[in-house]
């Protein structure tokens, strides 16, 4: 037991057991606890933590076999400062960044083996928040229907695992980043009802494992050529109703795709109908309403 170097009492546990179940004792002065690193520790955090009002550092990191299931059971922690949960399976919790928001004394934050985090509806307000980018194993990611703002940050393009980005229903402005190209594993891309601006990068393109796109009711400009769909052959869902895109390709261009939903109402396709559709044999719902096209319906539609 070394208590050098707080005022308080500072324990390092080298196993589960007597120390945990002895907190009650000893919360009136505990202020910190770390796990030895790598120790291999397993099973489910205990919530008697909660007992060290004291605490003001917590390392559980870098044993990859402890699980949390909630983190509510750290609203006794009042002056905690430094929390680290590396490696530990966080799956079980989503609603960590809004329990977080309320320790005002926190400083440090490692919650670094997340994978899902789902922050749907949940008032998160202005930039999106900059904590997220230190999680670094996300695979999906959702802040649908928040009121954030500003631009989509390039740090978002980072994920090297993310599959699922949802950041519609907001009023994000700004062009869409460039750099999305990179998100080489993403299957469905989430962008739909803000405020943004700009073209679509052709970069988007190179996402060969896309397989939903919802870019629709933003203030998008530009055309829309080949160049955009070049690798997308798992793409199903392209939704871009209400963007002022003009669809400009080839007469004779055979789409890499096979789509399930195409929505394009409002956008600027014609004046001839567009043939390549006559590839597109899975197609379940097509909406093509104020498309400015004229002339005969072709007889193969």
């Amino acid at each position: 037991m070394d208590t050098s170097s707080h005022p308080g009492l500072t324990i390092k546990i080298a196993v589960f057991g007597t120390e945990f179940s002895a907190t009650r004792k000893l919360a009136k002065s505990l202020n910190s606890i770390s796990i030895i690193r790598g120790a291999n520790f397993s099973g489910l955090i205990p919530h008697q933590l909660w007992n060290l009002s004291s605490l003001r550092y917590l390392s559980l990191g870098d044993n990859s076999d402890l699980y949390v299931d909630n983190l509510r059971w750290m609203s006794g922690l009042s002056t905690i400062q430094y929390l680290g949960l590396s490696s530990a399976d966080l799956h079980r919790e989503v609603d960590w960044l809004q329990i977080m928001s309320k320790f005002p004394s926190l400083m440090e934050l490692y919650f670094t083996s997340l994978l899902r985090l789902d922050l749907t509806n949940s008032s998160l307000k202005g930039n999106i928040p900059p904590s997220i980018f230190d999680l670094e194993k996300l695979e999906s990611l959702s802040l649908y229907t928040n009121k954030l703002v500003e631009q989509i940050p390039e740090p978002l393009s980072q994920f090297k695992h993310l599959t699922y980005l949802d950041l519609g229903v907001n009023s994000l402005n700004g062009p869409i980043p460039s750099s999305f190209g990179n998100l080489s594993r993403i299957r469905t891309l989430l962008l739909d009802k803000n405020r943004l601006n700009g073209t679509i990068p052709k970069s988007h393109g190179l996402l060969s494992k896309l397989e939903a796109l919802y870019v629709g009711k933003n203030s998008l400009m530009g055309i829309v050529d080949e160049g955009h769909f070049r690798k997308l052959s798992k793409l199903k869902v392209l939704y871009m109703t209400e963007a002022r895109l003009f669809f400009n390709v080839n007469s004779n261009w055979v789409p890499p795709f096979p789509l399930d939903h195409f929505s394009m109402s409002s956008m600027k396709i014609g004046p001839n109908f567009p043939s390549w559709l006559q590839s597109q044999r899975s197609l379940i719902f097509l909406d093509m309403s104020m498309f400015g096209i004229s002339g005969k319906t072709p007889s193969w539609f």
